[in-house]
C-alpha cells in the first residue's frame, strides 16, 4: 500500500459497551442529557463581608469550576477551592463578591451552606443565583463572638431546585459556525491488505484527483464539511494534502492538517521532536491561503492536533513564538489534553478516539464543556475554548493487532454511532468531529464499506440534519 504509515495507537481506557435501541430513541435521549446538564450546574453570586481575622463559605454537596472576583474592598487574601471560598489575613473590615460556577452532579435533593468565622467580629453572606433572572438564594450571618464555639459554623439548607434553579445554565460557546468535521487519512490506494477490517465499497485511491473529489462531495452529501487529514509533514502527506485541498475548493468544502506529534523525530543529535513538528506545522499552513482552508471567525487558520502532550507546555510556546514572531504565521491549535498547562495552547479541545461506554463519553462530554466554558461564564470578558464532540460508529483493529484493544461492534442499525451522537450532543459541542472517514485497519469509516454498508454515512445525515435544527 502506497505511503501507508500506520494507524494511531489507541491510548484511552476502554470498557465494554450496551447499545443503545435505535435513532428515535437515541435523539430523545440527546434532548434530555441537554436539559439534565442545566440543573447539574449553578452560577451564583456570592458575596461576603467579614470583620474577623477570617471567615469562609462552604457549599456541599458540590464542586467550584470557576471562579471570578468582581469587587473586593479592605485588605484580606481570597481564595477559592474545591467547594470553598475564604478571606483571610483580614484587617479591619474586608469584603468580596464572586461570581462562581458550582458543579453537582449525583443529583443531590439538597445542599448545605455553612458560614465560618474567626472567634470575633462578624461574618455576612448573600448568595444570589444568576442562572437566568437573578434571585437570593440565602442571606446568612455569623455573628456569635464566643471563644467556645471555634470551629463551628452556621449553616443553612436549601433545595436543588433554589439552588441550582430550574432555568438551565447556559455556557458560552465559541461563537464558531456549526460545522462537522471527519479525520481522513492520505494512504489507502490498494485495499488488498488482509489487515483491513473491512473494504470499500467502491473502492478510490487518495493519489487520484477524481476519486478524492468524488470522496468529497460523498462526504458533503451526508453533511460533512471537510476532511481532517492525517499529516506527517510535506513529504509523507503533502501529495495527499493536496489533492484534499484542490477538491475541497472545486466543491465549497474545507480542509486542515491533523498533526501527528507522536510521529514527530529529533531532526539532529542536538534536537528534539518540537523542531520536526515546527516544520510539519508550518510546511502544512503554507496552504492557509487557500480560501478552502479551514479558519476561525477571526480569519486565523486551524490546525487539529493528535498527542499534544507529546510536546511540553514550553515546547508548544517555543513553537508558536518561532513561527508567529519569526515567520509572522497566526494560528489556532485544536488539541487534544485537558491538562490546564496546555490551556493557553490550545484555542480549542477534541478527542479522537471514543472507546469508552456512553455513559462514560456522556459524563465526559459534560464535565469538559463545562471545564473548557465555566470561566467564560463568571468573565464575559474571557474566551471560552472551541469544543468538537467526537461521533464514531465503532472499532475493531484485531486483524491489525489481535487482541491488544477490544471490539467495539456497530450495534443493530448502527447503535454504536447514534449512541456516540448522544454522547457527543450531551456538550453542546461547537464542532462535531468523526471518527473517521476512512480508517480502514480500526473500522471506524463512516465511509461505505462491503460489510458495513452505506448505514454510517446515512445515519450523518440524519444527525447533521437534526443537530443544525
Amino acid at each position: 500500500m502506497n505511503g501507508y504509515v500506520g494507524p494511531r495507537l489507541v491510548r484511552c481506557a476502554v470498557a465494554l459497551l450496551l447499545l443503545g435501541s435505535g435513532f428515535a430513541s437515541t435523539v430523545q435521549a440527546a434532548s434530555s442529557h441537554r436539559a439534565a446538564a442545566g440543573v447539574d450546574a449553578a452560577r451564583l453570586r456570592v458575596t461576603l463581608t467579614t470583620t474577623s481575622s477570617w471567615a469562609r463559605v462552604r457549599f456541599s454537596p458540590g464542586s467550584i469550576a470557576a471562579d471570578h472576583v468582581t469587587d473586593q474592598a479592605g485588605r484580606s487574601k481570597y481564595d477559592a477551592a474545591v467547594n470553598t471560598i475564604t478571606l483571610s489575613r483580614v484587617v479591619g473590615q474586608a469584603s468580596v463578591t464572586t461570581n462562581l460556577v458550582l458543579s453537582e452532579t449525583t443529583g443531590a435533593s439538597s445542599f448545605q451552606i455553612d458560614v465560618a468565622k474567626g472567634i470575633l467580629g462578624h461574618a455576612d453572606v448573600t448568595v444570589v443565583n444568576t442562572n437566568g433572572a437573578p434571585y437570593r438564594v440565602a442571606s446568612i450571618a455569623d455573628t456569635r463572638n464566643d471563644p467556645s464555639a471555634a470551629g463551628e459554623h452556621v449553616d443553612t439548607t436549601v433545595t436543588r431546585d433554589l439552588l441550582m434553579s430550574t432555568t438551565a445554565l447556559t455556557l458560552p460557546k465559541a461563537g464558531e459556525k456549526p460545522l462537522v468535521l471527519a479525520a481522513y487519512y492520505p494512504w489507502f490506494d490498494d485495499y488488498s491488505d488482509g489487515r483491513l477490517a473491512d473494504r470499500p465499497a467502491d473502492p478510490r485511491s487518495v493519489w487520484s484527483p477524481a476519486d478524492v473529489k468524488s470522496m468529497t462531495q460523498q462526504a458533503a452529501s451526508a453533511g460533512i464539511n471537510g476532511f481532517v487529514v492525517s499529516w506527517h509533514g510535506e513529504s509523507k502527506d503533502g501529495k495527499g494534502l493536496n489533492l484534499v485541498q484542490r477538491a475541497a475548493e472545486a466543491t465549497g468544502q474545507v480542509f486542515t492538517a491533523y498533526l501527528e506529534v507522536p510521529s514527530a523525530k529529533p531532526l539532529s543529535r542536538t534536537d528534539n521532536p518540537a523542531a520536526q513538528v515546527r516544520d510539519w506545522l508550518v510546511q502544512a499552513l503554507t496552504r492557509r491561503g487557500s480560501p478552502a482552508f479551514l479558519k476561525a471567525a477571526d480569519g486565523v487558520p486551524v490546525v487539529f492536533v493528535y498527542g499534544m502532550d507529546h510536546l511540553s507546555p514550553s515546547q508548544w510556546s517555543n513553537v508558536l513564538i518561532d513561527i508567529g514572531k519569526r515567520r509572522g504565521i497566526r494560528v489556532h491549535l485544536v488539541g487534544d489534553t485537558l491538562d490546564p498547562g496546555y490551556r493557553k495552547y490550545e484555542w480549542g479541545v477534541h478527542r479522537y478516539a471514543v472507546l469508552d461506554s456512553i455513559s462514560r463519553l456522556t459524563d465526559w462530554s459534560q464535565s469538559t464543556s463545562l471545564s473548557l466554558r465555566a470561566y467564560a461564564a463568571v468573565d464575559p470578558a474571557a474566551r471560552p475554548p472551541l469544543f468538537a464532540g467526537t461521533v464514531s460508529p465503532g472499532f475493531d483493529d484485531h486483524r491489525l493487532r489481535g487482541d491488544r484493544n477490544p471490539v467495539i461492534p456497530r450495534g443493530t442499525d448502527g447503535a454504536r454511532y447514534d449512541a456516540t451522537w448522544s454522547a457527543a450532543l450531551s456538550g453542546d459541542p461547537d464542532w462535531i468531529f468523526v471518527s473517521t472517514w476512512n480508517e480502514w485497519y480500526e473500522d471506524t469509516q463512516v465511509e461505505p464499506g462491503t460489510d458495513t454498508g452505506g448505514t454510517a454515512l446515512d445515519q450523518t445525515k440524519q444527525h447533521v440534519a437534526l443537530w443544525h435544527g
